[in-house]
């Protein structure tokens, strides 16, 4: 087995590559959550890439730190890190 050294500066972490998505999808669906479409998954990268660009090139330097992200309550996304070992 061999482990990369990776990091990502992304507030919605989900796999990039088809084949992975299908097999995090499938790891999710066989303990009945949620998976969400490739359209939906498009999305919700464009919407945590914006949301990242507003807080911290605008409402973080006004002190606005609330930060409004929808994706954090997929639980899906809290297991990608399970999933990978």
């Amino acid at each position: 087995m061999l482990k990369k050294n990776c990091s990502h500066e992304a507030s919605f972490l989900w796999p990039y590559s088809r084949d992975a998505i299908e097999r995090f999808n499938d790891f999710l669906r066989s303990r009945g959550l949620y998976t969400p479409s490739r359209p939906a998954l498009a999305a919700l990268r464009g919407a945590a890439s914006a949301e990242n660009l507003l807080h911290f090139n605008l409402l973080g330097k006004i002190g606005l730190e609330n930060r409004l992200r929808p994706w954090d309550r997929i639980a899906g996304a809290r297991l990608i890190f399970h999933w990978a070992q």
